[in-house]
């Protein structure tokens, strides 16, 4: 997902999201990350907690910098969208994947959610990719794995 300092690539068993939240009062971000936790349940729980922990900051990093194990989750609860593209500063070595969620909508009794998902080529070509949003419509398939009953 990274380069290491000698220039290999870091793979790591585990990752941690980085996210964004939204300031509605002064129509800002910033981006707070969560160790991941196998248990969903433990996982959300320590999500909420670095929400309400962070809801005021004025930092766009408030946690200091993310891990170097992390990977990108936005979202844009405001808009629906069929495609989406960011453009990272000095982006040539950024192979982490990111996602971006958008608005989602009820449609004949489905919810649909748009998802971007951005991915270096270095890091990953169209047959991974297509692995990982079949893997990811599995999971949305199931839901068992939130631990509640949905």
């Amino acid at each position: 997902m990274r380069g290491l300092d000698d220039g290999a690539p870091a793979v790591w068993p585990e990752v941690d999201p980085s996210f964004t939240v939204f300031h509605p009062e002064s129509e800002t971000f910033s981006s707070l990350w969560v160790p991941f936790d196998a248990d969903f349940a433990a996982f959300h729980d320590a999500a909420v907690r670095v929400i309400a922990e962070h809801r005021d900051a004025t930092d766009f990093f408030p946690q200091g910098a993310p891990p170097r194990h992390s990977f990108d989750i936005s979202s844009l609860p405001w808009a629906s969208f069929t495609g989406f593209t960011l453009n990272v500063d000095g982006g040539w070595d950024h192979l982490a994947p990111i996602f971006t969620l958008g608005r989602y909508v009820e449609r004949e009794g489905r919810t649909l959610l748009p998802l971007a998902i951005q991915i270096h080529h270095a890091a990953a070509d169209g047959f991974h990719t297509s692995r990982l949003v079949t893997e990811l419509q599995a999971l949305f398939a199931e839901p068992s794995w939130l631990g509640t009953e949905v």
